[in-house]
C-alpha cells in the first residue's frame, strides 16, 4: 500500500483497498499472486453477494482489485457487473420548501464522522 500513499490517495481509498485485499485473500485461501485466475474473481463476487452487497458495492470492490492487479502487472479478466437503474422521483413542492429552510446546525452530524457540526463551521 506504500505506492498508494506515495500517489496521495485518500485515507478512505487506502482503507477500501486494504479491506478488499483482506477479503479477497480470505476467499482465495491466501493464494499467491501468480496463481490467481478468473474463477477466483467469480468466487469473490459470489462471496460478496452472499454477504448482501449490492451491485454498486461489488463493482467498487472489483475496481479496487483491478487497481491492485494493474499494479502487480497481472492480467485477469473481471466480470462486468450490471448496475440497477434508480428512477429518481422529483421532490414535491412541500419537500422543496422544507429543504430550503435553514438547518438547525447544533443538531447536525456529518455522515462520515461522529463530530458535531460546530467543528466544521
Amino acid at each position: 500500500m506504500l505506492h498508494c500513499e506515495v500517489r496521495g490517495l485518500s485515507t478512505a481509498t487506502l482503507y477500501n483497498y486494504t479491506s478488499t485485499a483482506k477479503m479477497f485473500l480470505e476467499v482465495t485461501d491466501n493464494k499467491t499472486i501468480d496463481l490467481l485466475c478468473g474463477s477466483d474473481i467469480d468466487n469473490f463476487v459470489l462471496y460478496l453477494r452472499k454477504r448482501g452487497n449490492n451491485n454498486t458495492s461489488i463493482k467498487t470492490r472489483l475496481k479496487s482489485l483491478t487497481a491492485f492487479t494493474k499494479y502487480a502487472e497481472i492480467e485477469i479478466e473481471f466480470p462486468v457487473i450490471k448496475l440497477e437503474k434508480n428512477i429518481k422521483i422529483p421532490y414535491t413542492q412541500d419537500e422543496i420548501q422544507r429543504l430550503l429552510k435553514e438547518p438547525i446546525v447544533q443538531s447536525y452530524t456529518h455522515p462520515c464522522s461522529r463530530h458535531s457540526a460546530e467543528q466544521y463551521f
